[in-house]
């Protein structure tokens, strides 16, 4: 398996300029793999979080196109604010002590808020701040925050259909969406869109999707098919070929894709040919 992070601190710049990382993104990607340490660092959260979406791609699967956030799934759906923070706390101290890096976790909040609600996320900011950022070590020991931080979501009530572990140097192994599902997720947030009348959806979905495909990732359609099923279902979403070729869809799906150019550091896929694979694959499933 294929890494595409620094594990220390000391090799961040022979590191960048090895894999042609800006400094600035090496640092970052420092910082995400010190919080999924953190998450593979408590027995609680690695056997109730799985690392899921487009970071789950490009830190282990496929290193093409890293985002801001870590996204992750819980198996517990009765995990909670309190609950989070009590063992991701702790968690991120033991990794800060480690590894030079300071962590804070500096926000906490429940989306969409209210009690009832079938699926929520918790949204979190974690600040932190490498040995050498010198500003915001002394805004973080002064209890401000850290003007650098990594967004996290933790989805409660997914439909969580298949995960590995993967040792990333932690206590405990990490969760992580194998391609499959991560593919099958994506194919359902395409059609998510239409019922919800959204005027844009992700566009990054398109682009992992071909991405993963352009690579010769060898998925199982039946697989697929059957994973999109059931989070379909869960989401009370139709799923047919007929759905997948609704132009309001693509018309979607292509607002602002352009833009990901930018973020591809190995594959761009134009639109209409992304799409076209998109579409391509859809066919083979057994729907």
């Amino acid at each position: 398996m294929i890494t595409l992070y620094p594990v220390s601190f000391r090799e961040i710049q022979v590191w960048a300029k090895r894999n042609e990382f800006p400094v600035s993104e090496a640092k970052r990607r420092y910082a995400q793999y010190g919080v999924l340490q953190s998450v593979a660092g408590s027995k609680i959260l690695s056997d109730a979080l799985v690392f899921k979406g487009g970071n789950a791609l490009d830190f282990v699967w496929q290193p093409n196109r890293s985002t801001a956030d870590l996204d992750f799934s819980s198996r517990e759906a009765d995990l909670t604010i309190p609950r989070i923070r009590e063992f991701l706390e702790l968690s991120l101290q033991r990794v800060s002590t480690a590894s030079g890096t300071l962590y804070r976790i500096q926000r906490m909040e429940q989306q969409p808020p209210g009690e009832g609600r079938s699926f929520i996320a918790f949204n979190l900011s974690i600040g932190y701040a490498l040995p050498d950022d010198f500003r915001n070590r002394h805004r973080i020991g002064d209890s401000k925050p850290s003007l650098a931080n990594i967004p996290v979501e933790i989805s409660l009530n997914e439909s969580i259909c298949a995960a590995e572990r993967i040792d990333i140097q932690s206590t405990n192994l990490l969760q992580v969406s194998t391609r499959e599902d991560i593919v099958a997720e994506k194919l359902r947030a395409l059609l998510q869109q239409t019922p919800r009348n959204r005027t844009r959806t992700r566009p990054q979905d398109v682009l992992d999707i071909a991405v993963t495909l352009q690579q010769g990732a060898k998925l199982r359609a039946d697989v697929v098919a059957d994973f999109l099923r059931r989070k379909a279902l869960a989401r009370s979403i139709e799923v047919s070929l007929e759905q997948f070729l609704r132009e309001d869809l693509w018309d979607r799906a292509e607002q602002g894709y352009l833009e990901l150019k930018g973020t591809a550091r190995n594959i761009f896929v134009p639109f209409p040919i992304a799409r076209a694979m998109v579409l391509d694959f859809v066919r083979t499933l057994p729907l």
